[in-house]
């Protein structure tokens, strides 16, 4: 039974780091979202060369605050970034689907259970 449990708190552990999050762009200002969402990560899209969106270069901020035409924060590895306004294409936060979340606990705790009664058959003898 120990191992079901460890088993259990293992899948609940990697449900919460894997929850169904997807980066959209706030209905509000960034400014404002921030400022209801002190604790919030954004993704900063970057403009290329030409001027216009560059897809393939996004930087996740923590800790985020606007300041003057600036947006500041930390990067990845916790170093300080700034980025002018101006250089980004998007500012994205995250979001949690509930609806997907739920659904991916649910098959989390089948596959556990599952797992469960499969090793429960296999170690009872005959």
């Amino acid at each position: 039974m120990p191992r079901f449990r460890a088993l259990f708190l293992l899948g609940l552990f990697l449900v919460n780091q894997a929850a169904c999050t997807s980066w959209q762009v706030p209905k509000v200002t960034p400014q404002e979202y921030v400022a209801q969402h002190p604790d919030t990560k954004v993704l900063v899209t970057l403009k290329n060369d030409h001027g216009s969106q560059d897809t393939q270069a996004g930087v996740v901020l923590a800790g985020v605050r606007f300041s003057g035409d600036s947006i500041l924060g930390h990067g990845p590895e916790g170093q300080p970034l700034a980025y002018r306004l101006q250089q980004l294409g998007a500012i994205k936060v995250s979001r949690v689907n509930g609806l997907l979340t739920a659904w991916l606990v649910l098959a989390v705790a089948s596959i556990a259970a599952l797992g469960a009664v499969l090793l429960s058959t296999i170690q009872s003898p005959p």
